[in-house]
């Protein structure tokens, strides 16, 4: 009988992103997504969805530097060298998390700046559970950029029914709202942003998840094989 991989062991890396067993067994029904699922869904979805529209100027911001934006105080200086691009494009995706600066979070959530109307939009499964939060974050935000950002909740996101699915709301929510959403317009029309009436079936979510991690598993192994 083969051992278990510890939980560090590595299981796929993509991109710039190192996935261990650790992260892969967050995507089981009950239990909290780490750092390291929401960075690999958000290189995912640059991977193959944003490559199909090279004129689209959507920018995903990684949960580690949304954590040294929300305590900006901390690490300005070496912020906003990593925040030039954000000038140019037209939206930001930015997975928001309570965690301190040296501890873990309990909750996530999502906003998504549209930079031309300077108006953050906030995603949260647990109705205001993170609306002080998203405001800091903004807020600092605005001042690194230099920019004055308006936060606008929005109140008909899906809700979830247990403590444990706010991450696969936010996988879920930057999908929809960049294939279903940004993408399937013209950059210069209006895009309703709402998520009035939309139902998330969160098990659905974590095995779709799965489901690419372990293709492109497999897609690595058969090119690290001899031929």
């Amino acid at each position: 009988m083969s051992a278990q991989p510890s939980p560090g062991a590595l299981f796929l890396s993509y991109g710039e992103v190192r996935v261990v067993y650790q992260d892969y067994q967050s995507l089981a029904p009950g239990q909290w997504l780490t750092d390291t699922v929401l960075e690999f869904w958000e290189t995912y979805l640059e991977f193959e969805e944003l490559s199909k529209h090279p004129a689209s100027r959507v920018l995903f911001i990684r949960p580690a530097l949304v954590a040294m934006i929300r305590h900006v105080d901390q690490a300005k200086d070496a912020i906003m060298p990593l925040l030039e691009d954000c000038h140019d494009a037209t939206h930001l995706f930015i997975p928001v998390n309570d965690g301190g600066s040296t501890t873990s979070g309990s909750h996530w959530s999502l906003l998504v700046l549209s930079m031309n109307d300077r108006v953050a939009f906030h995603y949260d499964s647990v109705c205001n559970y993170h609306h002080s939060t998203a405001v800091t974050i903004i807020q600092n935000l605005g001042s690194v950029l230099g920019l004055d950002l308006k936060l606008v909740e929005m109140k008909n996101t899906p809700q979830q029914d247990n403590t444990w699915d706010c991450g696969v709301y936010v996988l879920w929510a930057m999908k929809h709202l960049l294939v279903r959403r940004l993408l399937a317009v013209d950059r210069d029309k209006l895009v309703d942003m709402c998520l009035r009436g939309k139902r998330l079936n969160p098990e659905k979510m974590r095995t779709e998840v799965i489901a690419v991690m372990d293709a492109l598993r497999k897609q690595a192994c058969r090119r690290a094989s001899p031929q």
